[in-house]
């Protein structure tokens, strides 16, 4: 009598996406990668909102201080050097919060297609941990690292 010979069914690897110049694997197709339970989803959408609503907030209070700016009318050159410092430095405060809103804004349309927790630049799952830290991180430790380091050999 021979002995029986159990056959698995080899799965077939996940089709890859063609995005820019990288080919990187759909986020729903990844082995032994399930999608992120909605628990924990409620809880990421959560804080982006809390920190969307928080920019809005200071994103309207810097456009109100620059346009109070606008009307102030210097009487002498001190003044007119010390308006033009205050313009700039609230003006990259507004680009730096019109950054982080478009960052919460991927964040949450990223939920909605279900690639939230995944990493743009590699396509594996961000920690758990670095996204209670970071809840608008797009990048694992591992492709920040690489972003920063080549961002510093650039500078």
């Amino acid at each position: 009598m021979r002995p029986t010979i159990a056959v698995r069914a080899i799965k077939r690897p996940p089709k890859p996406t063609q995005r820019g110049s990288r080919t990187r694997l759909r986020p729903r197709e990844q082995e032994g990668q399930p999608q992120m339970e909605k628990r924990k989803l409620n809880y990421f959408s959560t804080q982006i909102l809390n920190k969307r609503n928080k920019v809005l907030v200071k994103l309207a209070g810097l456009e109100k201080d620059l346009e109070a700016l606008q009307h102030n009318q210097p009487k002498d050159w001190a003044e007119v050097n010390n308006d033009t410092w205050e313009r700039e430095t609230i003006m990259q405060k507004i680009d730096t919060e019109k950054e982080n809103l478009r960052r919460a804004n991927d964040s949450l349309r990223k939920m909605i297609d279900g690639s939230y927790g995944m990493c743009a630049s590699c396509g594996q799952h961000i920690l758990e941990a670095r996204l209670r830290a970071l809840p608008l991180a797009s990048l694992c430790i591992k492709c920040q690292i690489k972003e920063e380091t080549w961002a510093r050999q650039a500078c």
